[in-house]
């Protein structure tokens, strides 16, 4: 699974997740309701519902809720400072590390044994640079701190409700949308 989110503010992010070939594009938007817009690629549509949802919804972004359970887990990932508390809950205790250098800025490890290595900048802000699994099969880099990000979105002719998608095939309850 590979993703790229990035976030403007608490209430506002975008993103691109790719798991197994298949690829999402993700906006989060928040007036008062977080609204969620997911833009499938044709291989996705077609594993979810076939022929049918590839010719009538190619190129759309579905619209939902973040509430919505077809998209909570997928969405997830673009709430930082939530994504980030849960991942950081330590069971156990934290030491101190060594000195590294993580995507050419400075940081403090620290080691957690149910974690990992979590690195954590030391020049500016203290923001988490990278966390790495305890058996190092899985890194996470968080990049682009500080970074301006203009989320909007997506025009109102690109996008459909997620009960056209419900109609498609043929329920009102869980859709097969996870990863």
């Amino acid at each position: 699974m590979r993703v790229d989110a990035r976030s403007s503010a608490p209430d506002r992010a975008m993103g691109e997740m790719t798991i197994n070939d298949r690829s999402l594009n993700l906006v989060r938007i928040s007036r008062t309701v977080y609204i969620v817009y997911m833009k499938p690629d044709d291989t996705f549509w077609r594993e979810v519902s076939g022929r049918k949802s590839v010719n009538k919804l190619s190129g759309k972004y579905l619209k939902a809720t973040v509430d919505d359970m077809n998209l909570k887990e997928l969405t997830a990932f673009m709430d930082y400072k939530g994504m980030l508390g849960k991942m950081l809950r330590s069971a156990g205790t934290v030491t101190k590390g060594t000195l590294a250098m993580i995507n050419w800025n400075p940081a403090i490890t620290l080691k957690d044994r149910v974690i990992g290595d979590v690195h954590v900048a030391t020049i500016g802000r203290p923001y988490v640079l990278q966390i790495e699994s305890r058996d190092d099969k899985e890194q996470l880099d968080f990049t682009g701190h500080g970074v301006p990000v203009n989320v909007t979105s997506p025009p109102p002719n690109m996008v459909t409700d997620i009960d056209v998608l419900r109609k498609l095939v043929g329920g009102t309850g869980h859709l097969p949308l996870g990863a």
